[in-house]
């Protein structure tokens, strides 16, 4: 039996990259800016997940069909399935930025126990 696409070190992969993102929050100076941060991620992380499972089941789908009875309706299907997610980049790619730019605010501000010159560099650096 195949190995579900959602089941691979990918998806732990996503996992870990969330926990650690919102642990960041630890490291920010005052709570109500904690809650800012966390709030802002919240919002900013779940279209990115829900971004990777659409696109996910999407080629899971595709490949479990193409291999089996349905070929003929595997690429119909799939298309069909694209055109219907097809917002969820754009929604992804506009609530994902503003936490990265709001922890960018608070290491520039000092808001963090971090020095101001680690702003410049990539968040993926500290956690």
């Amino acid at each position: 039996m195949a190995e579900h696409p959602c089941h691979g070190a990918g998806f732990s992969g996503n996992h870990l990259i969330r926990y650690r993102v919102f642990a960041l929050e630890d490291f920010i100076r005052t709570e109500k800016k904690q809650k800012v941060y966390r709030t802002l991620t919240a919002f900013g992380l779940t279209p990115w997940i829900a971004l990777h499972l659409f696109y996910i089941m999407i080629l899971y789908a595709f490949s479990w069909m193409s291999t089996g009875s349905y070929a003929e309706a595997a690429l119909p299907l799939g298309e069909a399935l694209f055109a219907h997610f097809s917002w969820v980049p754009l929604v992804s790619e506009i609530l994902l930025p503003p936490p990265l730019l709001y922890w960018f605010y608070l290491q520039n501000m000092r808001k963090t126990v971090f020095p101001k010159e680690m702003a410049f560099t990539n968040i993926l650096v500290i956690y």
